[in-house]
């Protein structure tokens, strides 16, 4: 009996690895005029996000953080939440640490394309 439950352990352990390393990888934004942003989630659960200007490729935000994936929505910790407005900010990095909080966002899968929703009104997403 004790091995039964091992077994099932493994399994239930080894469903949810495999889920959280098939969204590992670099998103980048759709939809946002003013910025280029990208979202890089690595298999050991820190993310790096990094905000560019498209006008002249600036770079506006570089960050790093914390992420969990529970099966259909991510959790990010220390995360800039961005409605394509940020390329306007001109401060100082210390600004940044103020507005950073934890942003649990929708994932799914349309096409083969693994989609985590930023701002559904305004149609932005990170895609795959």
């Amino acid at each position: 009996m004790k091995i039964v439950y091992s077994v099932i352990l493994i399994l239930l352990f080894y469903g949810c690895e495999s889920s959280s390393n098939s969204i590992t990888g670099v998103y980048t934004t759709k939809n946002t005029k003013n910025t280029v942003d990208s979202l890089i989630l690595e298999r050991d659960g820190v993310y790096k996000r990094i905000l560019r200007r498209k006008a002249n490729n600036t770079l506006i935000f570089k960050h790093k953080g914390v992420w969990v994936y529970d099966g259909d929505r991510i959790n990010l910790s220390d995360f800039l939440i961005d409605k394509d407005q940020i390329y306007k900010i001109r401060k100082s990095d210390s600004y940044f640490d103020d507005v950073l909080m934890t942003a649990s966002l929708p994932v799914k899968t349309e096409d083969k394309e693994i989609i985590i929703a930023i701002d559904h009104k305004l149609n932005h997403f990170y895609i795959k």
